[in-house]
């Protein structure tokens, strides 16, 4: 395919995955901001070793909990058709996170107002004018980190968005034009629609509280750990309950997020296939995180055959590889659970809905959206934050790809699981000499996935879908 056309065909793809309406964009971005506000740093980096200001932090992580539901909120108003969305809006959203957003700074000021950067200009300087006042803002959200500083920006754009919809510029929720080559949306597909956004919005607003269940989960074993020497000196069990408690939390979100009907569709694609795709499930993962310590090997092995035969050591393939160890294939655990909810059930509604290629798509964008609640520090910068989203949502939609194919071709959940399991173990818990960087991955898993749909298309989606709709792959592609 010619340059040209793919990058066309590429722009065409983003294009009709975004809202129709700019407002959106406004709504989705400030509701972001909001969500992933909390945990980012919301206290001056300035003498932050000393005890009083640990105390601020602790105050502050309390004080910006209003922005992860208010966050969450906006996520429900943008997804979901509700009565009176303009005042949810106003009450669930601008309400909390301007609570937070005006009681953080107050107690800084009133707690630190030397190390805020303001010095005690707002509490000692009656005389003060406004202006001065005001001028005194911007460095406060400078020196109060990357946590107000996205909250606020996150306010102002939904309360922007919020003055559009009163005015009539903007309409609620979002929703995006199904393609003209499928069936009308005013069929039971369209009634099913709400119970699938509902869906979304659980596993990316209530993810939050699945990590509250965890950390609930675990308080008791790190309390056992630190009472008792003899399980503080076996770390590997206080790693594996840790481990235990997450994947839990996971399944107990998911169990609730599918419902009844959901828990019984997802049945239908825990089947087992045919072993060719679990040969290609653990084939992709392993060849595409060789490929750079292969690289790495071959560049080593000419320099020495060119300037270092017989004066530096011989570089041995073996070093450049290494197996991860047998107890992290229970990684497959929480990578089944996960792809119930992508590849199981989000998937084949959403390919309905909106086809195979647009569909995939917006599968990896959902799934991208659910690592938010734990992607982000208070360590982070402005543009480290940015990038981080970035980077989160094209990895998942490039690696959709594959595990789509994956699904598809075998109409089993398993062979995604295994692909997704060994990809993460490879990466995240093997002890690689060689690392490949994360740009070399992503556009790894973007060329895997573009050969698999262009050169080998799948005939249906799952036998559900077919009877629906069976999306073209080729025209698609």
């Amino acid at each position: 395919m010619p340059l040209p056309d793919a990058a066309k065909r590429i722009t065409s793809l983003v294009r009709s995955v975004l809202p129709s309406e700019p407002a959106h964009l406004l709504l989705l971005l400030g509701s972001t901001f909001l969500f992933i506000s909390h945990r980012l740093r919301w206290w001056p980096l300035v003498g932050f070793s000393e005890p009083r200001f640990r105390v601020w932090a602790g105050y502050a992580v309390l004080l910006s909990v209003p922005t992860i539901v208010a966050g969450a909120a906006a996520y429900y108003v943008s997804l979901i058709s509700t009565g009176k969305p303009f005042r949810r809006l106003v009450m669930t959203v601008l309400l909390p996170s301007l609570a937070s957003l005006l009681a953080i700074p107050i107690v800084g000021l009133i707690w630190f107002p030397d190390e805020t950067g303001l010095g005690n200009f707002m509490l000692e300087s009656v005389n003060s004018t406004g202006s001065e006042y005001l001028k005194a803002i911007p460095q406060l959200i400078l020196n109060l980190g990357t946590g107000l500083q996205f909250a606020t920006a996150g306010f102002v754009l939904v309360a922007i968005f919020a003055v559009l919809f009163c005015w009539g510029r903007a309409t609620l929720p979002i929703r995006l034009t199904a393609p003209s080559t499928l069936p009308s949306l005013d069929t039971p597909l369209e009634d099913d629609h709400p119970r699938t956004m509902l869906f979304v919005w659980m596993m990316i607003g209530l993810m939050p509280l699945a990590f509250l269940l965890e950390g609930v989960m675990t308080i008791p074993i790190f309390a056992i750990s630190r009472m008792d020497a003899a399980v503080t000196a076996h770390p590997a069990w206080i790693s594996s309950m840790d481990q235990f408690g997450s994947a839990f939390s996971l399944l107990v979100l998911v169990f609730l997020a599918l419902g009844k009907r959901g828990r019984e569709s997802v049945r239908k694609t825990v089947r087992l296939p045919s072993a060719r795709y679990l040969g290609l499930a653990m084939l992709f993962p392993i060849a595409i995180v060789s490929v750079w310590p292969l690289i790495s090997y071959l560049h080593d092995r000419i320099h020495w055959a060119a300037s270092g035969f017989g004066r530096l050591e011989t570089p041995h393939l073996g070093s450049y590889f290494a197996l991860p160890a047998a107890a992290s294939l229970w990684y497959l655990v929480p990578a089944f659970i996960e792809e119930t909810a992508w590849r199981g059930y989000l998937q084949p509604r959403f390919v309905r809905r909106y086809g195979a290629i647009r569909g995939i798509f917006l599968v990896g964008i959902a799934w991208g959206a659910f690592h938010f609640s734990g992607d982000f520090r208070s360590s982070m910068t402005l543009a480290g934050v940015l990038i981080g989203i970035a980077t989160r949502l094209i990895d998942t939609v490039v690696y959709s790809y594959v595990l789509a194919w994956l699904t598809i071709e075998s109409q089993s959940i398993l062979p995604a699981t295994v692909a997704h399991a060994f990809s993460n173990i490879l990466v995240f818990y093997s002890p690689l000499p060689v690392r490949t960087p994360f740009w070399s991955l992503v556009a790894l898993w973007a060329i895997a996935g573009f050969i698999l749909f262009r050169y080998f298309p799948p005939p249906v989606i799952f036998e559900e879908t077919a009877r629906d709709s069976t999306p073209n792959f080729e025209t698609a592609l």
